[in-house]
């Protein structure tokens, strides 16, 4: 079975890095009707060329010339470089792509609890839609730190999203940490010098393994939450819809039956559904997210 969130040790990252796609602006043509020898150059605006490592080539998008494009290396560097400087050199991580965007997961803290890792991630896009992500993402409006995850026992992605109000899961001085560490050091770019970089990522991998403890609480919290036939439909209603419904209950039959459970059953669905596109993948794990922490806090 196919994993798409396959973690791998730090010695390959540059070969990894290496290996995804580039984007170039290219000129824009109007072709009138069918006829292909009438044309004139469209001068406001560029095509955003993608090249695969392969060698496919796709469009992503009609920008314009002030678009600033980021090659997905330019964007991923500084992060490793960070992190060696910083001397947090025994990671792992995880590296996915479509001709759109890719995305960089770093997992430095070990397995907690159900051999779950948590890290932060790294997203750029080719396709404008989206600006460069670089840390962890922390939702001032609904209160909530967002991380990425990864299970060892099945190897499934997954994002946790950490209820920073809720006491029972984040302690008051906790929180209070991860705001003031996260406030101002998220963005990190070549521009940055070498203390500059070490400062930033110290602070996210510190960020990080604070809530090494909040989301043990919530695996724990959610595994205390039986979950039988009707109340498995009525979840899925809830948060998750019906067009995956089949899928998850079926997976749902080889988990344990509770709320982690189900949980585990949905990232197994997304990191291993080979015919799902990438975005509808990081659509389930966001929907899981979401079903995770508002059932565990009510």
């Amino acid at each position: 079975m196919k994993n798409y969130y396959r973690k791998q040790p730090a010695e390959q990252i540059n070969l990894a890095i290496a290996a995804l796609p580039t984007a170039e602006k290219t000129n824009l043509i109007s072709v009138r009707g069918d006829n292909k020898d009438i044309y004139e150059d469209v001068p406001k605006f560029k095509a955003v060329r993608v090249k695969e490592h392969n060698g496919d080539i796709s469009f992503v998008q009609v920008a314009t010339p002030v678009y600033q494009l980021v090659q997905h290396e330019d964007a991923f560097r500084p992060i490793i470089e960070g992190m060696t400087l910083a001397g947090v050199s025994n990671f792992e991580f995880v590296l996915w792509n479509d001709a759109k965007q890719a995305q960089l997961q770093i997992y430095s803290t070990g397995t907690g609890f159900d051999s779950v890792s948590i890290g932060f991630s790294v997203t750029n896009s080719f396709d404008g839609h989206s600006r460069i992500k670089y840390g962890i993402e922390m939702n001032a409006v609904h209160r909530y730190i967002e991380v990425v995850g990864y299970r060892q026992a099945c190897s499934n992605g997954m994002i946790v999203r950490v209820p920073l109000a809720e006491a029972e899961f984040v302690r008051p001085e906790i929180m209070e940490k991860i705001t003031v560490l996260l406030s101002d050091h998220k963005a990190i770019t070549h521009t940055k010098t070498a203390e500059e970089k070490v400062k930033k990522m110290q602070y996210i991998v510190e960020a990080v393994s604070l809530l090494r403890e909040p989301v043990d609480s919530m695996v724990k919290a959610a595994k205390l939450q039986k979950i039988d036939t009707e109340r498995l439909k009525e979840i899925i209603k809830l948060h998750i819809g019906q067009r995956y419904k089949a899928r998850i209950t079926e997976q749902f039959e080889s988990e344990d039956k509770d709320l982690w459970g189900l949980f585990n059953a949905i990232t197994h669905v997304a990191s291993h559904t080979e015919e799902l596109k990438d975005t509808s993948r990081q659509t389930l794990l966001v929907k899981a997210a979401d079903m995770l922490k508002v059932e565990v806090t009510q």
